[in-house]
């Protein structure tokens, strides 16, 4: 008779015990999540050290953001407050951002309209007519 995986699973106490810091749930643990601090800071005309000191933050933690580590729940919503923008955009490029809020609220026709005039003020060097 074959084992199912349930019998062949070692009882827990003989289970090797986890660091709450390598619990992958722990809520304190931040993924690592691409984000887009650096334009937003530049955008808003800001260095490091200026974020840094406009956050009230240690210049090695701003570092580090910078180098792709993703700042915790807590200082993405300070990071949002100083941008004027939501937590969740520091995620996303300026441009992006920009672009999602000029079409809310606009109707499709009206969108084509805009997607038309662009096409023809500004057509693509490798577009062939």
């Amino acid at each position: 008779m074959e084992k199912s995986a349930n019998d062949m699973a070692q009882p827990l106490a003989y289970r090797p015990r986890m660091k709450p810091t390598q619990d992958p749930y722990d809520p304190k643990r931040q993924v690592a999540r691409p984000h887009h601090i650096p334009a937003w800071a530049e955008l808003h005309g800001m260095n490091q050290a200026a974020l840094a000191e406009r956050l009230g933050a240690d210049k090695s933690l701003v570092s580090r953001w910078f180098s792709g580590t993703s700042p915790g729940p807590l200082w993405q919503k300070r990071i949002a407050a100083l941008f004027g923008i939501r937590p969740e955009h520091i995620f996303r490029h300026p441009d992006d951002v920009w672009f999602s809020q000029f079409k809310e609220g606009r109707s499709p026709e009206e969108m084509q309209r805009i997607r038309r005039m662009l096409e023809e003020g500004f057509p693509r060097p490798d577009a062939e007519h």
